[in-house]
């Protein structure tokens, strides 16, 4: 009998664990912030005057300079990206080559790379704002370089809210 009483005991000890576990996995699993390739058309969107930022209802500064082009090159590491016909998808090494042009001063069209990035920035660990990270946030750096020496540096947040995608400018840095 005693050993019955074990046999369960442990048996329902198991189930309550592996529940346990199971559901700490299912809501990490919902919780881990996804990338889609819309963010990015989102912010290619922005970048081209197409679309305002709603959580500002700003335009980027240079987007006449990134429209007007003939052929702006891209890079991005997210996959199935539909980007617009004024822009050419390239690889990482054609990208910084064009970008050495244009941070040298010689006159080409318009350079943009999106990549990935964490709340956190990797050179001291710390926000560069005041604003706290939230769940659900995805976070970019973007790189466009315009010729003339132009360049913007700057990390972008991707958020839900009311069912609508918003971007809001975190930092930005320029030359």
């Amino acid at each position: 009998m005693r050993r019955v009483q074990l046999s369960v005991t442990a048996f329902i000890i198991c189930a309550v664990l592996a529940f346990y576990f199971a559901n700490a996995m299912a809501q990490n699993a919902t919780t881990r912030p996804v990338v889609p390739s819309a963010d990015v058309e989102l912010i290619v969107g922005w970048l081209n005057g197409a679309v305002v930022a709603p959580a500002t209802q700003d335009r980027f500064v240079d987007q006449q300079t990134i429209s007007a082009a003939k052929e702006t090159l891209f890079f991005t590491d997210i996959n199935s990206v539909n980007l617009p016909t004024s822009m050419k998808n390239v690889t990482y090494e054609f990208i910084r080559a064009r970008m050495s042009t244009l941070k040298g001063g010689e006159s080409a069209d318009p350079a943009v790379i999106i990549t990935h990035a964490t709340a956190l920035d990797p050179e001291n660990g710390l926000l560069r704002t005041a604003r706290k990270p939230n769940a659900g946030e995805r976070y970019y750096y973007v790189e466009v370089a315009m010729g003339n020496l132009a360049w913007r540096c700057m990390k972008l947040v991707v958020y839900e809210f009311n069912r609508q995608s918003h971007i809001e400018v975190l930092w930005s840095k320029q030359s």
